[in-house]
C-alpha cells in the first residue's frame, strides 16, 4: 500500500527524529493509537521504546502530537 501524507502535514512534522520512517512500508514501526481526539492528538495504546519529542506522558498512559501519526491514523488506520 502507498502510504500518502498532506503536504501541510509533512510541513508541521518539524522535529520528527525517525527519519520519516513511518511513512515507509518495509520500515514503519509505530506506537499503536488507541483512539484520536479532535484531529490534534492521539491516545496511545503502546509506545515504541526510542525516544520521540511527540510523545507526552498523560496519566498512566501517552498522548502522540505528531501530525504524520495523526494522519496515517485517520486516513489509513495505521
Amino acid at each position: 500500500m502507498t502510504i500518502r501524507v498532506s503536504n501541510g502535514t509533512l510541513k508541521r512534522t518539524t522535529k520528527c527524529t525517525c527519519s520519516f520512517q513511518c511513512l515507509k512500508d518495509d520500515v514503519r514501526d509505530v506506537c499503536t493509537v488507541d483512539r484520536c481526539i479532535q484531529d490534534e492528538f492521539c491516545f496511545l495504546k503502546e509506545q515504541k521504546e526510542r525516544e520521540c519529542p511527540y510523545r507526552t506522558p498523560f496519566g498512566y498512559s501517552y498522548i502522540c502530537t505528531c501530525p504524520i501519526r495523526n494522519e496515517l491514523y485517520r486516513r489509513y488506520r495505521i
